[in-house]
């Protein structure tokens, strides 16, 4: 007698059932594999500029070691490279930058003291003695709403519109993201559900919009930069891979 009969026996499982669970055994784990938060991820971008007349890469990795992650973002023209990296820990609020890289040119770094409220740039820039709770880094930020997204939490509903100190490579903004709606995207790599964030600057110089998709870890599927002259940058997700 095969272990499949002598389950099916011992439960006395219908025959129907007893296929309706194997089947939901086997495929639990491709099932909870596309929403859960992946330790490494990396995510490739085809690139549209508005100044530039041919397509670019970019690509943008999660690393989680425990309580710790990285994430890097890196934009390729040419062979010049513009990195953005955030480093920190994640606590049960979420994502806790320590430090913000910024790499076009020169480097420039912000370096957060959570114990003093304050931050730090180099080469210097003038300090931040008002550093807010859940504030978040330039690249951060994006990740951390995609956070509160897939926690549900009711602070990022449709409409709603969360006001976060967003730090730079050379200072803070409070800036506005708002979360706009539900939104099926076709992208080059496919049709994803997602959910549009916008938030603008307060000088209203630059709108940047991005697309969140429960699909893929809530990361950014689709970032777009809109300058007030109306260049623009627009990464759309072609693949991703597990580290």
């Amino acid at each position: 007698m095969t272990i499949k009969a002598e389950i099916m026996i011992q439960f006395n499982f219908p025959h129907n059932l007893f296929l309706k669970i194997t089947l939901l055994v086997l495929l639990w784990p491709c099932l909870t594999r596309a929403s859960e938060s992946p330790s490494s991820v990396r995510l490739f971008y085809e690139v549209k500029s508005s100044q530039l007349p041919f397509k670019i890469n970019s690509q943008l990795d999660w690393i989680q070691t425990g309580k710790n992650y990285q994430a890097t973002l890196i934009i390729q023209v040419l062979n010049i490279k513009r990195i953005q990296v955030s480093s920190g820990s994640i606590s049960s609020q979420g994502l806790v930058p320590q430090e913000f890289t910024s790499i076009n040119k020169q480097k420039e770094l912000a370096q957060f003291d959570w114990e003093k409220n304050s931050v730090d740039f180099k080469p210097p820039a003038p300090k931040i003695t008002d550093l807010q709770n859940g504030a978040q880094d330039k690249l951060s930020v994006m990740l951390q709403i995609g956070r509160l997204l897939q926690e549900h939490n009711p602070t990022v509903q449709i409409g709603q519109v969360l006001n976060i100190q967003t730090i730079g490579s050379r200072g803070a903004e409070v800036r506005e993201f708002k979360i706009v709606s539900n939104q099926q995207l076709q992208l080059p790599g496919g049709s994803l559900a997602t959910v549009k964030v916008s938030t603008t600057s307060k000088d209203k110089n630059q709108t940047i919009s991005f697309w969140i998709s429960p699909k893929l870890h809530y990361l950014p599927v689709r970032i777009l930069i809109t300058e007030s002259d109306g260049a623009s940058v627009d990464q759309q997700w072609v693949r991703s891979t597990r580290q």
